[in-house]
C-alpha cells in the first residue's frame, strides 16, 4: 500500500481560529461510539476539572499560588464540593498540592523536575511509538496525517508567543503526539504519557519566548511523521528523542524556570 505524505502548507494566519482542536482517539471501523450523555453532575465536575487543569497548565494559576475554595467557586460558578473534588483529582496528577488545614496550592516547578519529566517522556513515548508503528493500520495513518497537517498550519506562523496562537499550537501539538502512539493499546501507558505531557506544557508556557522557532519545530515534527509512516521504528524513535531532548535543553537554558 502506498504512503501518503503532506507537504508543509504555506503560512497562514490563525488568529481567527476559535474552535479548540482536541486529540482524536484512534479507533477501527468496528469501534462502537458511546453516544449516551453523562448526567448533569458528572458533566459539571468534568468541565470544572478540565477548566482548572487547563488554567494551571497554561499558567493562569501560577506555580505555588494558593487555590482558595471560595474564590474558585465564584470564578468557575460551581459548588465548593465540585471544586474540592476537581482539586483532589489534580493532586493525583501532581498539578495541585494540599496542605494540612491550609488548603490547596498549585504545585511548584523546578529544573530538576523538568529533567525528570524529560527522561520519563523519552522512555515511555519511544516504546509507545514503536508499538504503535508495529500495530497501526491505514486508519492510524490517516489520523496521523491529519494531525500533522493541522499542526503544520499553525507552525507556519513566524511567532507562536501570542496567547491565541500558542493555545491552538499546544492543542494541535498534543494531538500530533497523541496520534503518533494512538495504535498502541495500553491505556495505562498512554495515561502516564498524558500526565507527563501536561507537566511538560507548564514549562513550555513558562519559557515560550525561549523555545525553538516554529520552522524548526515543523521540520522536526515532519521528520518524525515521515519515519513513522515509513514504518522505520528506529529512525522515528531517534527523531522523537532528539525532538524532546532538544526542546528541553532550550527550556532548561532559558533562565525562566526556578531552580
Amino acid at each position: 500500500m502506498g504512503r501518503f505524505y503532506i507537504a508543509n502548507p504555506p503560512a497562514s494566519k490563525v488568529e481567527s481560529i476559535s474552535i479548540a482542536v482536541q486529540p482524536k482517539a484512534y479507533s477501527s471501523p468496528m469501534h462502537k461510539i458511546n453516544t449516551e450523555k453523562t448526567t448533569s453532575p458528572k458533566t459539571t465536575l468534568e468541565a470544572t476539572y478540565q477548566s482548572i487543569r487547563r488554567n494551571i497548565v497554561a499558567g493562569v494559576h501560577p506555580q505555588g499560588t494558593k487555590l482558595p475554595i471560595g474564590a474558585l467557586t465564584k470564578q468557575y460558578s460551581v459548588s465548593a464540593g465540585t471544586i474540592r473534588e476537581s482539586l483532589s483529582r489534580l493532586i493525583s496528577e501532581s498539578l495541585v498540592d494540599t496542605h494540612d488545614q491550609k488548603g490547596f496550592s498549585v504545585s511548584p516547578m523546578s529544573l530538576n523536575s523538568l529533567r525528570e519529566i524529560t527522561e520519563l517522556r523519552i522512555l515511555l513515548e519511544k516504546e509507545a511509538l514503536r508499538q504503535s508503528i508495529r500495530l497501526g493500520d491505514e486508519y492510524w495513518e490517516q489520523e496521523l496525517v491529519s494531525a500533522s497537517y493541522l499542526l503544520a498550519r499553525v507552525e507556519g506562523e513566524s511567532d507562536l508567543s501570542s496567547q491565541g496562537i500558542i493555545v491552538v499550537w499546544e492543542q494541535r501539538n498534543r494531538a500530533f503526539h497523541t496520534a503518533l502512539i494512538a495504535a498502541y493499546p495500553s491505556s495505562w501507558h498512554k495515561m502516564m504519557i498524558d500526565m507527563l505531557y501536561s507537566q511538560w506544557v507548564r514549562y513550555s508556557y513558562c519559557a515560550i519566548n525561549s523555545s525553538k522557532s516554529p520552522g524548526q519545530l515543523n521540520e522536526e515534527h515532519t521528520a518524525i511523521q515521515e519515519a513513522a509512516l515509513a514504518r522505520d521504528s528506529d529512525a522515528a524513535e531517534r527523531l522523537l528523542e532528539a525532538h524532546i531532548r532538544d526542546t528541553a535543553d532550550h527550556l532548561l537554558s532559558s533562565g525562566l524556570i526556578p531552580e
